[in-house]
């Protein structure tokens, strides 16, 4: 691992904080999701100490520990405390939350629910104005919002956003849930007058402090300088620019990989294993030391791209620059930075690993029988989908999932797909019965037998309110005996607009095991394969 990296320091002026106070920071009113699981308060601690929510209450409704999923189980319910600079996440209680399966919530936040059904009596209201009031234990009026729809939010997918100026649209779709605001300037607010930025019913000193209290300056990493194209197999580096805000780092570390729409970036280790999980302990990282506040630092990262193996496609990928500290005993990330760049074609290194692979495989027919059945069910599971490379707006489309069990034991899974933006999901599922607006809506479980094969069908839809661009889409296969065994296949699929005259027609179709039957619908004129073009492929794969 790189131990040191180049810093440059600048001195800037800092004002110091206002009194430690929690605060409502962001405000989720009015998702793209089902507004009865998906809407949410953040609330952050401006202050050196950690403070205890314990009895507080929101619009009169205690606040609990964690977070109630659909099936009313309580998740994450480890601390009724916000660490010093930390941020909180409040959710529904009484039916559930769907906020930590849609958004991208930060792992550092603290969950917490109200102990209703709902937000602030009734949920929060998309058309007309509502009053958010946080006490304390005592009593004690912390802070009282009365955000107005006509402020921005409404209906995109973004959030009410704070800072020291007042309420602003954020600029992220999901927004931050649970992290430092998309918007940290000072300035006017985008959708109120200067002195509208914040109506607040109670003139209560603790209000009027919030109020006027100046929020720290997040960690931000601005990349300088990144190549716009790449090869398969390109070795290369982003040079980037970090600036530690208001707080000081002990140790700090700092990746660059590509992940997005799929992972294609090498460790520089030994093994140059996928760089993925916890990239920030990868040979790929570089480590800095006693960051103080203020401190700006150049750090060059280097990017290794993985091989093509017929995996990947070309098309623009996005690479991020992500920075860690290391605080309570792990790695957390503190700031990122993306930039999208082109990747196609082969460096000459990937043909020499194709020769090498190519030599080994004929080597494989000198192995004993053991070493033949390893090599042969080094993939567990074959999987192979169609799908549609375009899909129109508001109309259904099947993709078909192919399944084959190379494995001893019988392989209990669920099958699901969406089409996503950030954290945002922008397709429906059918289940069969239902369509929903979450990652796993139209999700399938199956038992597939050793040696055995089986087609899944999987019903989508493009939602209303999907732009006619192109969009990331994941099949996602889990294990449902070990969490950790799971699998996924990313593509890029183009959203187009609304076409005329497409028809949904049911179909019911039975695998060729006779084990698993599946139903649900399909377009009849989407772009995909035939319903015997799918009986004859998975004969074909029979047969083989």
């Amino acid at each position: 691992m790189n131990r040191g990296a180049l810093s440059f320091v600048f001195i800037l002026l800092f004002s110091p904080l206002a009194s430690a106070a929690i605060s409502i920071n962001e405000i989720m009113y009015d998702p793209v999701q089902d507004d009865n699981y998906n809407e949410w308060i953040e609330i952050y601690n401006n202050g050196t100490d950690a403070i205890s929510l314990e009895n507080w209450s929101l619009c009169d409704k205690k606040i609990m520990g964690g977070y109630v999923n659909r099936s009313g189980a309580i998740q994450r319910n480890s601390s009724l405390s916000i660490p010093a600079t930390g941020f909180g996440l409040i959710t529904d209680g009484g039916s559930g939350t769907e906020v930590y399966e849609n958004f991208n919530v930060s792992e550092n936040s603290v969950a917490f629910h109200v102990d209703a059904s709902s937000l602030c009596n009734g949920a929060l209201p998309n058309t007309n104005e509502k009053s958010l009031v946080l006490k304390d234990s005592g009593g004690t009026l912390i802070d009282n919002i009365t955000y107005s729809p006509t402020w921005g939010a409404n209906g995109n997918g973004k959030t009410l956003e704070r800072n020291a100026s007042g309420w602003f649209e954020s600029t992220r779709i999901g927004g931050t849930p649970g992290a430092a605001n998309s918007i940290l300037f000072s300035g006017a607010p985008l959708n109120q007058t200067p002195n509208e930025t914040q109506n607040i019913t109670d003139n209560n000193e603790a209000s009027n402090a919030i109020q006027n209290q100046e929020y720290p300056k997040a960690p931000d990493i601005e990349i300088m300088s990144a190549p716009l194209n790449l090869k398969f197999g390109d070795y290369s580096s982003i040079h980037a620019k970090f600036n530690s805000g208001s707080r000081s780092f002990g140790t700090a570390r700092f990746v660059a990989y590509i992940y997005k729409p799929s992972w294609i970036t090498k460790d520089l280790s030994i093994n140059e294993t996928t760089l993925r999980n916890s990239p920030y302990n990868s040979g790929a990282a570089a480590e800095i030391f006693g960051i103080e506040a203020n401190q700006t630092t150049h750090i060059v990262l280097p990017v290794f791209v993985k091989c093509n193996d017929g995996a990947y496609a070309n098309a623009t990928y996005t690479a991020r620059v992500r920075a860690y500290e290391y605080a309570g005993g792990e790695w957390k990330a503190i700031a990122d930075v993306d930039k999208e760049m082109f990747v196609s074609g082969e460096n000459e290194i990937c043909k020499k690993e194709t020769i090498k692979e190519t030599v080994y495989a004929n080597n494989a027919s000198d192995k004993t029988c053991a070493e033949k059945i390893k090599i042969l069910h080094q993939n567990a599971l074959e999987i192979n989908a169609t799908y549609p490379e375009i899909v129109f707006i508001g109309e259904n489309f099947t993709t078909t999932v192919f399944l084959k069990n190379n494995e001893n034991v019988t392989r209990d899974l669920e099958i699901y797909s969406y089409i996503y933006e950030h954290s945002q999901v922008m397709s429906s599922g059918f289940d069969g019965r239902d369509w929903r607006n979450v990652r796993a809506a139209n999700s399938r479980k199956v038992s597939i037998a050793p040696e055995n094969r089986t087609t899944i069908e999987l019903s989508s839809r493009a939602r209303e309110n999907a732009s006619a661009e192109k969009y990331t889409y994941k099949i996602r296969i889990d294990d449902l005996n070990d969490d950790k065994n799971s699998e996924e296949r990313i593509y890029l699929i183009d959203v187009a607009a609304q076409s005329p005259g497409n028809k949904t027609e049911n179909y019911e179709i039975e695998n060729i095991s006779g084990e698993n039957k599946i139903t649900g619908a399909i377009t009849a004129e989407s772009p995909k394969l035939s319903f015997w073009d799918r009986i004859i492929y998975t004969i074909k794969a029979w047969l083989e």
